[in-house]
């Protein structure tokens, strides 16, 4: 049996970088519409930009878990594959991946986020919370995305070959 929704709201690892104001991405798709590819694009965008979150609806719940497992998987793959850079000056500090006592936030699973559904009233107002919408490729937001347009956020999407995208 899956677990229940988590309580609505912004998730905790949304909410510490927005008070450190920086920068929000999200996709209130329902999750079977991300593919691989552009989740493992957003994971690499997180990377990037350190002080940067990804807010995911929680739907259906039993996602969350293996999602957080690709991104701990995708966060390794990217370690191993590419010496860490020195933040100030861009060069390598020798040695290949994330240190042994590295903590989740280094990479990006520890800023991916997810909350459940929220009444009508209400959600507009938490989705403005965000600073930009990313919508999957593949199955575009239809509905989602208008509400994020409502909501004031812009959204980031690429054009596709079929009705769905």
């Amino acid at each position: 049996m899956a677990p229940p929704p988590k309580s609505s709201g912004v998730p905790p690892e949304v909410a510490a970088v927005q008070n450190r104001g920086g920068v929000v991405a999200c996709n209130f798709n329902q999750l079977f519409k991300l593919d691989p590819p552009t989740l493992r694009g957003w994971l690499r965008l997180l990377r990037r930009v350190p002080d940067a979150a990804m807010w995911l609806l929680q739907l259906p719940a039993s996602a969350e878990a293996r999602l957080r497992i690709f991104a701990r998987e995708d966060d390794l793959a990217s370690a191993s594959a590419s010496p860490r850079r020195d933040r100030a000056s861009g060069r390598g500090r020798g040695g290949r991946g994330l240190h042994a006592s590295a903590s989740p936030q280094e990479g990006a699973e520890g800023r991916v986020g997810f909350s459940g559904r929220v009444g009508w009233q209400d959600h507009l107002v938490l989705k403005a919370r965000a600073n930009l919408s990313l919508d999957s490729p593949v199955f575009n937001s239809h509905t989602s995305g208008v509400d994020m347009l409502w909501a004031g956020v812009p959204m980031l999407t690429l054009p596709g070959e079929t009705m769905s995208s």
